[in-house]
């Protein structure tokens, strides 16, 4: 059931300001404690590269076992037609934010209704998750 999934959100808190998958938490605010009880813990970003660096990151903890991340990321959520909310009013809304403006044309804005909203954001650092590939690939949400 989707109450024993846990949903990191990995975004930035500009693209966590426009929506969020309804009930998860910011990556920053998981503590050890909070992976405990859900059976899964599944996180997420825009496309999935730097929900997978999450999940990397804590390969090395207890609840390892338990990781993945949303291949696709919001892109996949969206395609899916899966729902978002407005954080701040928890309301549903079809607006999703797309990291930087070459990711755009993942999202299925003409076939599902979705908005693709974009604030400038400062191009990806070299050696950014984009540029190599990360070990923890394989272990996507099935």
């Amino acid at each position: 059931t989707r109450s024993s999934i846990l949903f990191v959100d990995c975004r930035s808190d500009a693209e966590r300001a426009v929506s969020v998958i309804p009930n998860s938490v910011p990556a920053a605010s998981v503590l050890d404690a909070a992976l405990a009880e859900p059976q899964l813990v599944v996180a997420y970003c825009c496309v999935g590269a730097h929900s997978a660096d999450w999940c990397e990151a804590q390969a090395d903890g207890i609840w390892a076992y338990k990781m993945r991340f949303l291949a696709g990321g919001m892109a996949a959520w969206a395609h899916h037609a899966g729902n978002l909310v407005e954080p701040l009013k928890w309301s549903p809304t079809t607006r999703v934010h797309c990291w930087v403006r070459e990711l755009a044309p993942f999202f299925p804005v003409a076939s599902s209704g979705f908005e693709v909203v974009l604030t400038e954001a400062p191009t990806p650092p070299p050696g950014d998750v984009f540029s190599r590939p990360s070990d923890m690939r394989h272990m996507r949400l099935r």
